[in-house]
């Protein structure tokens, strides 16, 4: 996982400054929800609000990572069928391939960075 990459797609949803080469640790989306973020080995996404989704669907996009989802099914989400041998082999079973739409293939969604405030 390339870090900087990350944290280019996050830190437009940072309502905070994030210290230059700090991970982004908290998003807000454009319709107020919110989630804390977690860049370990993977991007965990705590609690995240409708409106994160698309935050985590943008990294996808982005960064061609697969989205794993605690659902107690660990199923996984990857935008391509060869991208399910990288996955762990306990995790290949329960895989979605959503190859992403053809305009956000051609030109990815600009982030829009929500307005500062203060965290609640």
């Amino acid at each position: 996982m390339d870090r900087a990459s990350v944290r280019e797609v996050l830190r437009p949803y940072a309502p905070y400054e994030v210290p230059e080469g700090e991970p982004v640790e908290w998003v807000r989306a454009a319709d107020g929800s919110e989630a804390d973020v977690d860049v370990g080995h993977g991007v965990v996404f705590g609690r995240p609000g409708p409106g994160v989704l698309d935050i985590i669907a943008e990294l996808n996009l982005r960064t061609g990572a697969a989205v794993l989802l605690l659902d107690g099914d660990r199923s996984v989400i990857v935008t391509s069928e060869p991208d399910r041998p990288h996955l762990p082999p306990d995790l290949r079973t329960n895989v979605f391939v959503i190859p992403p739409p053809p305009s956000a293939a051609a030109s990815p969604a600009s982030p829009r960075r929500p307005a500062s405030a203060s965290r609640t």
